[in-house]
């Protein structure tokens, strides 16, 4: 069996246990036993000062099929949201890296716009970063969004999901959301997208939603 993990945040990892180094840096850690074909290879870069330690761990990925993670996370709107309070309607879970950022706008605009065809095959959408709620308020008021955004302050949901990874933008490395979108039904996992491209995420979304209520007939 492998012990494995997903990628680290700043932080020394000298003579650090494989359970205060979890706690201390965020990590979580797994046992392959099953499933091999479902783990992945992952070369992670641990900043740790002037260098950076570099390492390949086994990393545990969730495909379709799987069960999703239950959650409960606080909303711009002084309530909270949970998984298990839509069974027996499709969830689009969506994780998007920071609220009014240029990209993060354009989606959620076109799910906005395109809440009616979600209504009609009654999906909820919950929109998912690691922003304090006051944030996303202001996100809501800025652009009159009409679904659920949801505060992952802890990191908790991010780091269940795998979408939390190290990320490169204009020859800088850090750790950030990664653009993913779940469809789930049932506490499944019926369609993912990682990598999401903001201007085509919605007619992924649809499309995909209209292939679920095409396949329960």
């Amino acid at each position: 069996m492998f012990i494995s993990s997903t990628p680290c945040v700043r932080g020394s990892v000298r003579s650090l246990s494989v359970h205060s180094l979890s706690r201390q840096l965020g990590t979580r850690y797994f046992v392959q036993s099953k499933h091999q074909s479902r783990v992945r290879l992952r070369t992670c870069v641990i900043p740790t000062g002037p260098g950076s330690l570099q390492r390949t761990v086994w990393c545990m990925e969730l495909q379709v099929g799987d069960a999703a993670p239950d959650f409960q996370m606080p909303t711009d709107q002084g309530g909270q949201v949970s998984l298990k309070d839509f069974r027996g309607r499709p969830v689009v879970l969506y994780f998007y890296p920071k609220a009014n950022t240029p990209g993060c706008t354009t989606q959620a605009c076109d799910l906005r716009d395109n809440i009616e065809d979600l209504n009609k095959v009654d999906a909820v959408v919950i929109g998912v970063s690691r922003d304090p709620v006051a944030d996303l308020a202001k996100f809501r008021k800025d652009h009159g969004l009409n679904f659920y955004l949801a505060s992952d302050a802890d990191g908790s949901v991010t780091e269940a999901y795998g979408v939390w990874k190290l990320r490169k933008m204009m020859g800088r490395e850090f750790m950030g959301i990664e653009r993913s979108t779940f469809i789930i039904q049932d506490g499944v996992i019926r369609k993912l997208w990682r990598g999401v491209k903001a201007p085509e995420h919605i007619a992924w979304v649809k499309r995909s939603l209209e292939e679920m209520k095409a396949g329960a007939k």
